[in-house]
């Protein structure tokens, strides 16, 4: 069951909100523009419903149209959100002079990233010189059972709650070198 799904069950739950952001969240691991029956598909609803959700959406400003029309993309407006959380954030806000001050003395990159269970989100990426653009990107988002920052996290949970991560990540091999196999991970963890 996906949380999209669960989520749907909950009484207070406002269907047609879920939905929108399940449009909003087609974008996640795309390439380039999408069309509307990409974002239908990716989205898993239905292609009318969402060209009305996508023209909402694009008439608000937070998706727009390619430069060569032949798709949608993410709009400008998703930023202020992103603002939004970032100087909100009661933990952001005291990490940001620490991690300058470390920048600064360490004179390599400094992450600041936030835990969402399966994977961690980078919330500030205060680069080296060697970077390359991809990588700088706040928002982008790494597994935590593979990334040191992740079992880093992991390790401070209990043994019963690591294990929960651990079973509802998608254990893929992102190198040769990957440990996917849920108890290795786990001793790593350990």
């Amino acid at each position: 069951m996906t949380d999209f799904q669960a989520a749907e069950e909950d009484k207070l739950f406002l269907r047609a909100v879920g939905r929108t952001m399940r449009v909003l969240s087609a974008f996640h691991h795309a390439s380039g523009p999408l069309s509307l029956s990409e974002i239908a598909t990716r989205a898993e609803l239905d292609r009318s419903a969402v060209q009305r959700m996508v023209h909402t959406l694009v008439r608000l400003g937070y998706m727009r149209r390619s430069l060569d029309d032949r798709g949608y993309l993410p709009g400008v407006r998703l930023l202020d959100h992103t603002l939004d959380l970032l100087r909100l954030d009661p933990v952001v806000q005291k990490a940001t002079p620490v991690l300058l001050e470390l920048r600064k003395t360490v004179r390599e990159r400094v992450d600041f990233s936030l835990y969402d269970e399966t994977r961690l989100v980078y919330a500030l990426r205060m680069q080296s010189k060697r970077e390359t653009f991809y990588a700088t990107l706040v928002g982008h988002s790494v597994p935590t059972f593979c990334t040191a920052g992740g079992r880093a996290v992991l390790s401070a949970l209990s043994d019963d709650a690591a294990r929960a991560v651990v079973m509802r990540s998608q254990l893929h091999k992102f190198t040769s070198k990957t440990v996917n196999d849920p108890e290795g991970i786990l001793a790593l963890i350990a």
